[in-house]
């Protein structure tokens, strides 16, 4: 089941922050895929509205234009698949596809009475992928279409019954309109109540474990590098007992925000300890992550949180793991684990050897000045200036 959804959705990774246009994408896939079923089964089984004498002539028009409908969405599948940048673009078509096959069936099928609801049911499609202006102004161009189309329908709609129609597609659109933003807005509260660490913004160890796998797995397909780095505060536990939890707290909200300012907005931030962070960075080579893991070290130790009158001292050793061999390994979750492992030895050796310093897998630990020694030659990962 795994293999069929890999290959209907493709391989695209989304971010973190990407939830929404990974919801849009995955309900617009489905839907174009439930659209060229739905069509393509209407055709086979020849469902062309049984009824009245006039319809049976008229019918094999409307066939053409589901015909159409088929084709177009199966073609718009095809095209967003794996290009979620096309997302805004293949929503717009489909739309004006759907409309197109809800007016065939207006012209075409005067023998069903309840045709018009096909296009009560694109207004919520409408707002969900492409937000509340583009419903509104669908809403205005379906409300005006229905006005100029209906008197040269073979069976039009009486007075009173366009005018049921026009309020009511007027009351759904006004409701998804007031509705969808708060919906999506209680999404985004409980998506972060879900994956974030309350106390300093970080996303919990299940959640980064999950990301920065699914990350493993996109970095393997594309050949690109990846590393880690295992972030620990030195001796927090003083800071605890010296100043007490509230301090300490506010050490973490600290150190958070100064490793969030410092990283990409592609890196994913994971609070894995009581005082641990660990830091997955794709498309990172040894260069730039040692770079890096050498900026947030210094950065943490000139942060000196304020509590009242005092300054905190707070200073991190940081431990930096980079893709090996155990990076072909199928599973990704396995991957992360001994990418994790390397970098928690790294860690401890730069704990042992005075802690406030960065250590490499395989290396120990560095000052600064000694940083040219170990980086190889060529394309680093690109460090924010600052």
């Amino acid at each position: 089941m795994h293999r069929i959804g890999r290959w209907y959705f493709g391989a695209q990774q989304f971010g973190e922050t990407q939830w929404l246009t990974e919801f849009r994408y995955r309900f617009l896939m489905v839907l174009l895929g439930v659209s060229v079923v739905a069509s393509t089964a209407y055709l086979l089984l020849g469902l062309t509205l049984a009824g009245a004498a006039g319809a049976q002539a008229a019918a094999p028009d409307h066939i053409r234009s589901m015909r159409i409908f088929a084709m177009a969405s199966t073609l718009l599948w095809i095209a967003l698949r794996e290009r979620p940048q096309l997302l805004v673009a293949v929503a717009w078509g489909y739309e004006i596809v759907g409309l197109m096959a809800h007016a065939s069936a207006l012209v075409y099928l005067p023998s069903d009475e309840l045709r018009i609801l096909w296009i009560f049911t694109n207004l919520p499609i409408a707002y969900l992928l492409l937000g509340r202006v583009a419903g509104g102004l669908l809403t205005a161009l379906t409300v005006l279409g229905l006005l100029a189309l209906n008197p040269s329908l073979a069976a039009p709609y009486s007075e009173p019954a366009l005018a049921t129609a026009m309020v009511s597609l007027v009351f759904l659109s006004v409701f998804l309109h007031a509705s969808v933003g708060q919906m999506l807005g209680l999404f985004v509260r409980l998506r972060t109540l879900t994956l974030r660490d309350p106390l300093t913004g970080a996303l919990h160890t299940r959640a980064y474990h999950t990301l920065a796998a699914r990350q493993i797995g996109a970095s393997r397909r594309s050949g690109q590098p990846f590393a880690l780095l295992a972030i620990d505060l030195d001796r927090f536990k003083v800071v605890n007992q010296t100043w007490g939890h509230e301090a300490g707290d506010e050490v973490l909200k600290a150190v958070a925000t100064c490793v969030h300012a410092g990283v990409r907005e592609g890196d994913i931030v994971g609070r894995i300890g009581g005082e641990e962070f660990a830091v997955f960075l794709p498309e990172t080579h040894l260069a730039g992550a040692v770079a890096l893991a050498e900026r947030l070290r210094h950065a943490i130790e000139v942060l000196a949180p304020r509590l009242g009158e005092q300054d905190l001292p707070i200073t991190a050793s940081i431990g930096v793991a980079i893709q090996s061999d155990h990076a072909q390994a199928r599973d990704d979750a396995a991957s992360l684990r001994s990418l994790e492992r390397e970098a928690g030895i790294a860690l401890a050796d730069a704990k042992s050897e005075g802690r406030n310093r960065v250590a490499v897998f395989g290396v120990g630990g560095l000052r600064s000045e000694s940083l040219p020694e170990v980086l190889p030659s060529g394309p680093g990962r690109p460090i924010p200036a600052g």
